[in-house]
Parts: structure tokens; sequence; C-alpha cells
């Protein structure tokens, strides 16, 4: 009978220590798996900072390209206008003064 209850209590010795085990390991995978979210969080933030820098950069490209298109055009135009301006002057002043003095037409 003795014998009977040691071989119960060894029994229950080693089904306490299963659980304290089984408790350890639930422990130690809560753990890791915190770790691994925290982990995969900080790399899924630093991903899309890194994403979002690359579209602010392209978009500033993108307004780099339309501004040089727009001065270019703008040169353009100038220089366009300077040209006429520099093949008519003499007419348009002269028109202007027969315009004001009354001349011959």
């Amino acid at each position: 009978m003795e014998e009977l209850i040691n071989r119960i209590l060894e029994i229950e010795e080693q089904a306490q220590e299963v659980v304290r085990a089984s408790r350890r390991a639930s422990s130690e995978l809560e753990e890791r798996i915190n770790s691994d979210t925290m982990r995969l969080k900080n790399e899924i933030d630093k991903k899309k900072s890194e994403k979002n820098a690359s579209l602010v950069q392209l978009e500033e490209e993108g307004a780099e390209e339309k501004i040089s298109a727009i001065n270019a055009e703008t040169e353009k135009a100038m220089a366009n206008l300077e040209e006429t301006y520099r093949q008519n002057k003499d007419k348009w002043v002269n028109d202007i003064v027969k315009g004001v003095i009354g001349g011959e037409e």
C-alpha cells in the first residue's frame, strides 16, 4: 500500500513538472510571438517610410520636370517675342508717330 502511495506521489510530482514545463513553454512562446510581432511591425514601418520617401522623391522629380518644361516654353516664348520686337520695332515706332502727328499713309 505504501508503495502504491509513493508511486501516486511520484506520478503527481511528474504531472506537476509537466504542468510547470508547459507553463514555461507557453510563456516563452508568448514572449517570442510578442518579439516577432514587434520586429515585423518595425520592419513594416521602415518599409512604409522608405516607400513614402520614394514616392515623395518621384513626385518632386515629376514636379521638377514640369517646372523645367514650363521654363523652357517660357524662354522660347520670350525669345519669339524679342525677335518679333526686334524685327518690327521700327515699323511700330513709325506707325505710332504717323498716328500721332497725322502723317501720310
